[in-house]
Parts: structure tokens; C-alpha cells; sequence
């Protein structure tokens, strides 16, 4: 009885960290997509092309503050994995880079 409820603890155990791991996995997407619009956003202004970016930037705010929420809440559970953390400090580099 105590080995069948230890491996049903282990299994949960695991679909719970699984399931942490697609979530993050999620998270890091929706990262890097709102970093990669933010620095077309910031190539357009470069390319004297204002309007165009400031049609894009509404879009840019609200997926902001839905990804903040979806960060925080990574962060307070700390279910991000160190290799999620490594892409996640990949991601800010990019956008890092193209501000010089």
C-alpha cells in the first residue's frame, strides 16, 4: 500500500512539474515574441517611420501587462527551470543589443 501511494505522489509530482515546465516554456515565448515586436518597433523609429510604430505600440502596452503578470507569477512560484532562466537572460540580450 505504501509503495502504491509513493509512486502515485511521484507521478503528480511529476505531471505537476511538467505541467510548471510548459507553462514557463509559454511564458518565454511570449517573452521573446513581445521583445522581438518591441525592437521592430524601435527599427521603425530608427527608420523615420513613427506612424508606423505608434500603430503598433497599443498592442505592445497591453501584451506588456498581460506578460508582467505571467513574469510575477513564474517568479513568486519559481517555476522556472534554470534552463528556462538561461533562455529568459538569452531573450533580454537580443533586446539589449539592438539598443546600441
Amino acid at each position: 500500500m505504501k509503495q502504491r501511494t509513493v509512486a502515485l505522489l511521484s507521478e503528480e509530482s511529476n505531471t505537476s512539474s511538467d505541467d510548471k515546465e510548459k507553462n514557463g516554456t509559454k511564458i518565454l515565448d511570449d517573452y521573446e515574441e513581445y521583445v522581438d515586436k518591441t525592437i521592430s518597433i524601435m527599427k521603425k523609429m530608427k527608420r523615420n517611420r513613427p506612424i508606423d510604430a505608434v500603430l503598433d505600440y497599443p498592442a505592445l502596452i497591453k501584451k506588456s501587462k498581460e506578460l508582467q503578470e505571467s513574469l510575477d507569477e513564474a517568479k513568486s512560484s519559481k517555476s522556472l527551470t534554470p534552463e528556462q532562466v538561461e533562455r529568459m537572460a538569452k531573450i533580454q540580450l537580443k533586446f539589449l543589443r539592438i539598443e546600441k
